[in-house]
C-alpha cells in the first residue's frame, strides 16, 4: 500500500502526524473540556523539554512566535504553565508545567508516551538515529509560518 513517490510520502507523514497529535489530544481532558492540539503539543514538548524558553518551544512546534504567545496566555492563564526568568539570561523566560498539569496532564501524557515508545519499540538503534536524522533535515526546510 505504501509507495515510493515523493508525493506519497508527504501523504503518509502528514497523516502519521495528524494521527499522533490526535491521539494525544484526546488522551487529555482537563475539568471536562480537551485541549487543542497545539495545547497539547506544548504541554508534551515542556514535559519532555522542561524549562524551555518561548522562542525555542516555537522553534520545536514550527509554530509562529506571535502565534504560540496566545496559546501560552491561554495554558499560563489556565494554571497550566509557568513562565519565569531564565537565571542564566534575565532577558528571556523559561516555561514549565505547573503542578496542577502535572496532577491533571502528566497522566494522559505519560500515556500518550507509552504509546508512541511501543510503536517505535521495534525499531533497531540504526533505524532510530535516521529516523532522527531525518526529522532534522525535514525540520529545517519547514518553515515557520
Amino acid at each position: 500500500m505504501i509507495g515510493s513517490g515523493r508525493d506519497q510520502l508527504v501523504v503518509w507523514l502528514l497523516f502519521v502526524g495528524r494521527h499522533l497529535l490526535e491521539v494525544a489530544t484526546e488522551e487529555i481532558e482537563v475539568e471536562g473540556e480537551r485541549l487543542s492540539a497545539v495545547e497539547t503539543a506544548a504541554l508534551l514538548a515542556l514535559r519532555a523539554f522542561p524549562s524551555m524558553s518561548q522562542t525555542d518551544l516555537s522553534a520545536l512546534l514550527m509554530r509562529d512566535k506571535t502565534t504560540l504567545s496566545r496559546t501560552l496566555s491561554r495554558l499560563e492563564d489556565g494554571g497550566f504553565i509557568a513562565a519565569r526568568m531564565d537565571p542564566i539570561d534575565g532577558r528571556r523566560k523559561t516555561l514549565d508545567l505547573t503542578e496542577k498539569s502535572r496532577a491533571l496532564v502528566t497522566p494522559a501524557l505519560e500515556s500518550i508516551t507509552e504509546r508512541l515508545e511501543r510503536a517505535v519499540s521495534g525499531m533497531t538503534v540504526e533505524e532510530e538515529k535516521a529516523c532522527f536524522l531525518l526529522i532534522e533535515r525535514m525540520m529545517t526546510h519547514v518553515s515557520v509560518a
